[in-house]
């Protein structure tokens, strides 16, 4: 496999025009295109050196998109170090952006959605299948019990 740098280095910034990544995710992608550490090493350094590569603003539009598609804090976390994200740089990202306010509000965003899709909670199934999804969406068990054990006073229109 032939690996040229410019090459390499026009097909880094062509996929980060259209969306961020992770020095990580950028990484991979140029390892299946070059096998050569060296080039790779060189291109992410000359893309970290134009600031088009960064992973601070990367985390930042992350857990903004995120956190208005309805993801918790748990998930955000989990996908970001997925991406090799380290925690030291998301968890201050998160503890900023999601306040408890926000992450109530998620949680009843995403009840409502559930409950438009799925209809009323009947019997403890349904109740048992809604706190899953909550899960999987990455709320933690503490806000998901508080919010569902207040279910008849909620105003969930």
């Amino acid at each position: 496999m032939v690996c040229d740098f410019n090459k390499l280095l026009s097909y880094s910034l062509k996929i980060l025009s259209r969306k961020d990544y992770s020095v990580f995710e950028i990484k991979e992608r140029l390892f299946k295109r070059c096998e050569d550490s060296r080039i790779v090493e060189s291109v992410i350094s000359k893309l970290l050196s134009i600031k088009a590569l960064d992973d601070e603003r990367f985390v930042e539009n992350f857990v903004d998109v995120k956190i208005n598609r309805g993801w918790g804090p748990v998930r955000i976390g989990y996908e970001l170090k997925k991406r090799g994200i380290d925690e030291a740089l998301y968890s201050p990202v998160i503890e900023k952006k999601y306040s408890d306010k926000r992450i109530r509000e998620n949680i009843l965003k995403n009840i409502k959605k559930w409950l438009r899709t799925k209809g009323e909670i009947t019997n403890f199934k349904d109740s048992k299948r809604l706190f899953d999804h909550l899960l999987r969406l990455g709320f933690d068990r503490e806000n998901i019990l508080d919010i569902l054990k207040n279910y008849e006073n909620i105003n969930l229109e």
